[in-house]
């Protein structure tokens, strides 16, 4: 038996409580989903305080529950993730859970004491800012569910809502004190606006022109505060409204959460206020968050197609085909169950069907924001050969292209726009003579016609028959790691039994490139100035570098001497770099781009040493001479990190060219 108080957040009173503690909950759970649809973009997503539900409000003011939470959970604030995940504060639960969009309910945190979580945000850095109410408290929760206190307030202060400016600062409704806050990075806290007593200031946003939009729950008002402090009353709601959690919706209105008279309503910038929803008495509509785009990511796969409707669509084995593509092989369509499986709601059909691929050109057939997925190359599959075609509309091209580089003797994936990715090519030999070697894309955008497009593909048919088996074993499980469009990864048969095995099982996969647009810089340092081997390496001066200094290896140098990159355990935010999948930004640039030698040789090592991924960079994968290019190496912190990571480049030019290095930055 243990006794706790609880402070209601509604009545303003503590209860104290006796509570028989029984068991420990289950780290995961799941009730099954009551709809079969998405969540559009514009469309309202609530937590209902007193409902225990996670619920959707459409254009039309349509509600439908997503989500029922254990009784008395009571869902508080919540955001949502890029991925399309709900991430929130369960106040009477005392834990931070993520709700996937197929329902699944994973604990992030789980409070040891009665903390009350209630405000939450997203940083920057995908950690998770909570506002603990009871424990007043403003805390730091990584998406592995490690904690840190950033400030603690006074005693009954009861840090309700919590937002982030463009500087990183967080602002804080302080309810009981009746305060709006902000609390720098480094813990300082300065006050920025006092409401007169008993206001009860709860949701906070921050708008387009950085001004705060704050609910004040007892008075019945929305206002809006400058950064220098002065007041001014948007919107006055009916007597007895209580308005909760505020949100900022596609049109730049304001949606407001009326806890008291259940109601969802907007305000305009004016403030004129319409009712989009009314709920059921005792429902409390909590907190509010707008749909928005979500980019196309393989870490959203869950959203765009696991729980929507796809077209799996999959290349013959018989001709003809559209734009002259050739027979398929069963490997093409072995591979795809990687991803069916895990489809809930799917229609299949060939590309020879014209209700599922244009026969004339091979652009794929569907519905506005449905998914599709196809397996297979551009000899085989004509809706990657359309994606790749250089005379498609932009708007339908993928971001990655197969190359067969016949002249060279080697396949290659290139950018869209025909630039070659460094470390992404295999002599066709490799291939055609089946030496125990592939590579595949696994690439996931969006269309001209708003569809998901999934395409994964092989140099080779191991290559398509590895990308199932990497994604299943992968990608899958561990989807947040993975917030990019695209990878490319290296499979290599290192058992040497002549079958495709699924990592840890004898074969070895190596993420050669990833795409940096959808990654977050974790750190970054220039490349002036570090400790380099013998005598290549010098300082010189470059105005087209931000520190206008860069290290240069002139092409009469001697060859092979390493410049040390960044010698680090941490991300720039303290969170400590172990068990994640990172990316490697090396920017270097070289004087002439003609040679096919290697002149450049980067890696990354661990524990004095161990390197953990490496390419060799030619003259000629640079586009062009004397312009910074970024050069992606991927790879994976292991468990154990006793003397931390290190980042190489080495000068190989032989002659050939003058080699410079500007910055290195670290991404997840």
């Amino acid at each position: 038996m243990i006794t706790t108080i609880i402070h209601d957040k509604k009545c303003h009173i503590f209860l104290v409580v006796a509570i028989l503690v029984l068991s420990v909950a289950p780290t995961t759970t799941s009730i099954p989903l009551v709809h079969a649809f998405q969540p559009k973009p514009g469309d309202y997503i609530v937590t209902e305080w007193e409902a225990n539900a996670l619920s959707r409000v459409d254009a039309g003011g349509l509600r439908t529950v997503l989500y029922t939470f254990p009784h008395d959970t009571v869902p508080a604030e919540f955001v949502i993730d890029p991925s399309g995940n709900y991430i929130l504060a369960e106040y009477h639960a005392n834990v931070i859970s993520k709700i996937t969009p197929l329902g699944v309910r994973n604990v992030i945190y789980s409070y040891t004491s009665d903390a009350g979580p209630d405000g939450i945000v997203m940083d920057t850095q995908g950690n998770y800012v909570v506002a603990e109410s009871i424990s007043n408290k403003l805390s730091k929760i990584t998406s592995g569910g490690a904690r840190t206190v950033i400030f603690n307030f006074a005693p009954d202060t009861y840090p309700a809502g919590v937002a982030i400016d463009s500087q990183g600062n967080y602002i804080v409704t302080e309810a009981d004190a009746d305060v709006l806050s902000k609390i720098t990075p480094t813990g300082v806290r300065t006050v920025i606006y006092s409401f007169t007593p008993g206001s009860w200031p709860d949701g906070v946003v921050i708008d387009s022109q950085g001004r705060y939009m704050v609910t004040e729950y007892s008075n019945g008002v929305l206002s809006r505060i400058t950064q220098g402090g002065t007041r001014n009353v948007i919107c006055t709601f009916p007597l007895g409204a209580g308005p909760d959690g505020v949100t900022i919706d596609l049109e730049g209105n304001y949606i407001v959460a009326e806890y008291t008279a259940n109601r969802l309503s907007r305000v305009t910038p004016g403030g004129a206020r319409s009712v989009l929803h009314e709920y059921d008495a005792g429902t409390g509509p909590e907190d509010v968050e707008v749909v928005k785009p979500v980019r196309a990511t393989l870490s959203a796969f869950d959203l765009l197609h696991a729980s929507n409707f796809v077209r799996l669509i999959y290349p013959s084995d018989s001709v003809p085909k559209p734009l002259g593509c050739g027979a398929a092989s069963v490997s093409d369509w072995l591979a795809s169950m990687a991803v069916s499986t895990k489809l809930r709601n799917f229609t299949e059909g060939l590309d020879t069907m014209s209700s599922f691929v244009d026969q004339a050109t091979g652009k794929p057939v569907g519905a506005s924001e449905v998914g599709v997925v196809s397996f297979g190359g551009p000899y085989v599959n004509p809706v990657v050969k359309y994606a790749e075609s250089e005379g498609t509309d932009q708007a339908d091209r993928a971001p990655i292209r197969f190359y067969d580089n016949w002249q060279a003797g080697t396949y290659r994936f290139q950018y869209r726009n025909g630039t070659s990715i460094p470390g992404a090519s295999l002599p066709s030999s490799v291939i055609q003579q089946d030496q125990g070697e592939d590579m595949f894309v696994i690439e996931v955008y969006t269309d001209g016609g708003g569809r998901f497009i999934m395409l994964c593909y092989g140099f080779g048919w191991k290559g398509t028959y590895a990308a199932g088996k990497f994604f299943h074993s992968t990608v899958y499980p561990y989807l947040d790691s993975f917030r990019v469009g695209w990878i490319v990864v290296k499979w290599e048969d290192t058992d040497g039994n002549g079958f495709v095995n699924s990592p840890g099982d004898g074969d070895t996969y190596t993420i050669v490139a990833a795409d940096p647009i959808s990654l977050i810089t974790v750190y970054s340092e220039a490349a002036s100035n570090k400790p380099h081997s013998g005598g290549s390496w010098v300082k010189v001066d470059d105005p087209s570098s931000p520190s206008g200094k860069v290290m240069k290896a002139n092409a009469s140098s001697s060859n092979g001497d390493f410049l040390y990159g960044p010698y680090i355990t941490e991300e720039s935010g303290g969170q400590i770099m172990s068990r994640g999948r990172y990316v490697a930004n090396f920017r270097l640039k070289v004087s002439s781009n003609l040679s096919p030698s290697d002149v450049i040789y980067v890696d990354v090592t661990c524990n004095f040493g161990t390197v953990l991924n490496s390419i060799h960079i030619k003259a000629n994968d640079f586009a062009s001479s004397n312009v910074w290019q970024d050069f992606q190496l991927s790879f994976t912190v292991p468990a154990s990190l006793a003397s931390g990571l290190e980042f190489r480049v080495n000068n190989l030019n032989s002659g050939v060219t003058d080699v410079f290095a500007n910055s290195i930055q670290i991404m997840r």
